[in-house]
């Protein structure tokens, strides 16, 4: 998948994997200001051991405004280039 900061790439314990990226449309009215939303999917199935799954943009230079913002039931890493922003959260269905 392609975004205004670059391409995103999946990994699992360091190696990269296909996953599928769904278009979710635009955001509800209390986030005007969004211009779209994506979400990825990872298919793995658990065998009882660690691992590490990444979600790496390529070729992003890292913004003194990057940061991990965090709330109520939420987990979220901020990216910015220039006006945009890319924000990845993490959702687990189990």
């Amino acid at each position: 998948m392609t975004t205004p900061l670059g391409d995103i790439e999946i990994c699992i314990d360091g190696k990269t994997i296909k996953y599928t990226a769904q278009n979710m449309g635009v955001m509800d009215r209390l986030c005007l200001d969004v211009d779209g939303r994506f979400c990825i999917k990872v298919e793995f199935v658990p065998d009882g051991e660690r691992h590490t799954i990444s979600c790496i943009i390529k070729s992003h230079i890292p913004s003194d405004k990057d940061g991990v913002e965090s709330g109520e039931q939420l987990a979220l890493k901020s990216f910015y280039k220039g006006h945009s922003k890319l924000f990845d959260s993490v959702f687990m269905s189990g």
